[in-house]
């Protein structure tokens, strides 16, 4: 085989390679944008499950502690007491008298509290799956391969109260009950 022969299957056998490479990248490169993009638009959905979860577990908590007000456990107290007047003071002194409970009210606020916890987890997840894909997608290299893809935008929860502040730069109400808040 002639020198000029070697070199052109030595030369045939480098594009090959070459163009195996490039289609190796090619589709590693996209697999990797579609799993970022499957994890964002999923954890996109963990957040509004767990917001709606939140909102759940907080009405139906708010519900029983409705069904169970201070008036409620005021007028049991009073009934319980009631029977035991005109007894001698021994008895009395040694007798539990009924107090008004707030563990309802305290499970409540432990709920507020960490339902919110969770929902700020999966907005945090959520908020590093969208630069993950910002990052796949704005890379010169990977470009080349995947063209121009939209940025895939967050939707976190927010209130009136805290988008009003980020827009201002101000938030110095402090007063928790006032009419404003």
């Amino acid at each position: 085989m002639s020198n000029f022969a070697k070199f052109a299957l030595l030369g045939v056998g480098g594009i090959v390679m070459l163009v195996l490479i490039v289609i190796g990248q090619y589709i590693s490169i996209n697999n990797q944008e579609i799993a970022s993009r499957a994890r964002f638009n999923s954890q996109q959905k963990m957040v509004e499950i767990s917001h709606d979860k939140m909102w759940k577990v907080l009405a139906q908590k708010t519900g029983i502690t409705k069904q169970f007000t201070p008036e409620d456990q005021i007028a049991m107290i009073s009934e319980v007491v009631e029977g035991r007047t005109g007894g001698s003071f021994a008895k009395a002194v040694t007798e539990v008298n009924p107090t008004y409970d707030l563990s309802l009210l305290k499970d409540l606020s432990q709920s507020v509290e960490a339902e919110h916890a969770v929902v700020l987890n999966e907005e945090k997840k959520l908020l590093e799956d969208a630069a993950t894909y910002q990052r796949i997608v704005e890379n010169p290299y990977n470009k080349f391969f995947l063209g121009t893809k939209p940025i895939l935008v967050a939707k976190v929860i927010s209130s009136t109260r805290s988008k009003g502040a980020i827009e201002s730069g101000i938030d110095d109400d402090v007063d928790l009950f006032s009419e404003k808040n």
